[in-house]
């Protein structure tokens, strides 16, 4: 990325919108706006050189953290437990916790842009820069369609 991200102490923070799947509906959800206890604790959660790291590379485990932290309407994905199957195909009780949740409603390359869009502008990352973390996102997709498509005309 040619420009670095600007440091959380320099950010107009807004209001924000995001789409996740819940039980194959896309709906509507509300993204708070980041006051100084959230930079506190994103700080204490992951340290100021990772929340760059985080952004730059679009790591969704992080930023679904981020954005359960940031989401008004919590109790829509609170833990459950839940009954699967491991690996090996032996049942188990496991535990999804909320931001597990979040990412499950993330889906495709798209609506990963999309809520991190809406997951910055609650940071209070401008446009241009948006648009910059965008185009290297499609970018790195589209390098890795490629190197896909050359490894199958191999075979």
């Amino acid at each position: 990325m040619a420009n670095k991200l600007p440091q959380i102490s320099d950010l107009n923070p807004q209001p924000s919108e995001i789409n996740l799947w819940v039980d194959d509906v896309l709906e509507t959800f509300n993204l708070r706006p980041f006051g100084l206890s959230d930079e506190e604790w994103l700080r204490n959660k992951f340290g100021q050189e990772e929340v760059q790291k985080i952004f730059e590379e679009l790591r969704l485990t992080e930023i679904s953290m981020i954005i359960f932290h940031q989401l008004v309407e919590k109790h829509v994905f609170k833990a459950i437990r839940i009954k699967d199957y491991d690996d090996d195909g032996v049942e188990a009780e496991i535990m999804l916790t909320g931001p597990m949740r979040v990412r499950q409603g993330i889906r495709g390359i798209e609506h990963k842009i999309e809520v991190v869009r809406s997951l910055l502008q609650t940071i209070g990352i401008s446009r241009p820069i948006l648009d910059e973390l965008t185009e290297e996102e499609v970018k790195k997709h589209n390098k890795k369609k490629a190197v896909s498509k050359k490894k199958k005309s191999v075979k």
